[in-house]
């Protein structure tokens, strides 16, 4: 008898029974998003996990250490009809260079696609004003 296993890697298995079971999160669930998650971190902190990607890059190029986005385009996605929060995607534009894609989201985990999606930022570098521990 022949089984056809779904092509997954041993890493997803590993995490998914990793978060699943240790951990205890169900990851076939969602959970309500409320838009008062505290998510605030430390300077500390913030500089140390920054600190982290910059080691970790290993040169090769420039490299994108973060991006702008205005108080306009934050807000505008924030104001949008059951938005709670602003998901972030990783992505490439034509040439290949990093971008991030935002989104509004509403309570249910979904990205509200039929409203504003953000991009355009201003990369740092050039555009990282006085260094600091998030970008020095």
């Amino acid at each position: 008898m022949h089984y056809i296993l779904p092509d997954v890697s041993l890493k997803s298995c590993f995490l998914y029974c990793f978060y699943s079971l240790y951990l205890g999160y169900n990851l076939n669930s969602t959970i309500m998003f409320t838009g008062n998650e505290d998510q605030r971190i430390t300077l500390a902190d913030g500089g140390q996990m920054t600190r982290n990607y910059r080691n970790a890059s290993g040169g090769g190029g420039v490299l994108i250490l973060g991006h702008y986005f205005g108080k306009k385009i934050l807000t505008d996605i924030l104001a949008q009809e059951n938005c709670v929060g602003i998901r972030t995607y990783y992505a490439l534009s034509e040439s290949g260079e990093k971008e991030l894609v935002i989104v509004g989201v509403d309570k249910e985990e979904n990205d509200l696609v039929q409203g504003i999606i953000g991009d355009r930022t201003y990369r740092c570098p050039p555009h990282c004003g006085d260094g600091n521990a998030l970008n020095s």
